[in-house]
């Protein structure tokens, strides 16, 4: 949902940021800490005009992206550009990614009156037939996120013309203006994993949760655990509406699923799908795309529905399918039947 509670969604983050940065910086076993919260430590409070500009800057105050109040601070003495850059650069990034944007913005208002979560609800939709359905999650997922794309790319270009996103140089000397980017968008436009959305998608606010949560729970030594914490943390962030929690727990329950098929891919030592011959590949991977984009899209659902009649409704026009089979392989074929059988073997490299 895009709406004006968004805002304090990110002020929320933004606060609570500040709060572990300043704890980080005082704590007295901070050498222990990984070394990106090394790199956002603060060990004196922002002054109430830090404050204030960061918490309200115009670049990221609608729907982010996250950034520390020490990238801030640099931005505004001075120091988090090099001296010899040309800011020219900024503008020629921050306008290109400004501009994608807008085609993303304009394509949502094009496709949304035929993809809209109202299609859920509608006879059209009861009378389909279940292809046609976990067909229309598909492209429902597409142009639901068009919106926060477009989003996320205008909210960029203006950090990046501010100087925000400042990245250091390439090896040719030239500037980097990807230190705020939210989305990949070959990377996002081309993923045929799940893994390959995440890693594209909501950059920052991944990256957030990654040091401010996931790598907090690290005492729990449980990794799964630990994600899980990090998936209710943003349920909770979004809302109270059952939706929120549901698409979490969806999401919680696809990681675990492609994360146990990756390590059988690796344990029974098969080729990597950007190692397999072109002729195959031209197959495979619009193959998983759609798979894995029909997995995001109902896991998606709930987000756009919230509510548990409507929720319900849907799930029960597919029969709860994805659910019930992805929940089945995690707790009893997985674990009980596959993993035995492929215990004598070691797999070739850790899967993350």
């Amino acid at each position: 949902m895009l709406d004006w509670s968004v805002p304090h969604c990110i002020l929320c983050l933004r606060l609570i940021g500040i709060a572990w940065d300043y704890y980080d910086g005082n704590n007295f076993n901070n050498n222990k800490i990984s070394e990106d919260m090394k790199a956002t430590r603060i060990s004196t409070p922002p002054t109430l005009f830090e404050m204030t500009g960061f918490c309200y800057f115009f670049g990221g105050v609608l729907v982010g992206p996250q950034f520390s109040i020490r990238r801030y601070q640099s931005l505004v003495d001075g120091t988090l550009q090099d001296k010899d850059i040309d800011r020219s650069s900024s503008i020629q990034a921050g306008l290109q990614r400004f501009f994608f944007g807008i085609v993303y913005l304009v394509l949502f208002v094009v496709f949304n009156f035929s993809f809209n979560k109202n299609h859920f609800l509608s006879e059209w939709f009861e009378n389909i037939s279940l292809l046609h359905r976990f067909w229309f999650f598909i492209w429902f997922y597409e142009v639901m996120y068009m919106k926060y794309l477009g989003l996320f790319l205008v909210s960029e270009g203006c950090c990046i013309i501010t100087g925000l996103g400042y990245n250091g140089k390439t090896e040719e000397g030239k500037p980097k203006w990807d230190a705020v980017s939210n989305i990949r968008i070959i990377s996002y436009e081309t993923s045929y994993s799940i893994q390959q959305i995440i890693q594209s998608f909501h950059l920052q606010t991944s990256l957030w949760i990654v040091r401010y949560v996931y790598k907090r729970a690290k005492f729990l030594g449980n990794r799964i655990l630990s994600l899980a914490i990090a998936q209710f943390f943003l349920a909770v962030w979004h809302g109270v509406q059952p939706g929120y929690f549901f698409l979490f727990f969806c999401q919680f329950m696809i990681i675990v699923f492609e994360r146990s098929v990756l390590t059988i891919w690796e344990l029974l030592q098969w080729k990597k799908v950007s190692e397999m011959p072109v002729y195959v590949q031209i197959i495979v991977k619009p193959l998983l795309y759609l798979w894995s984009h029909m997995l995001m899209g109902y896991g998606s659902a709930p987000l756009a529905l919230l509510y548990l009649d409507k929720i319900h409704k849907v799930g029960m026009l597919t029969y709860y399918a994805p659910f019930i089979a992805i929940t089945t392989w995690i707790t009893i074929i997985y674990p009980y039947v596959v993993l035995p059988r492929l215990g004598s073997r070691k797999p070739l490299a850790k899967v993350n």
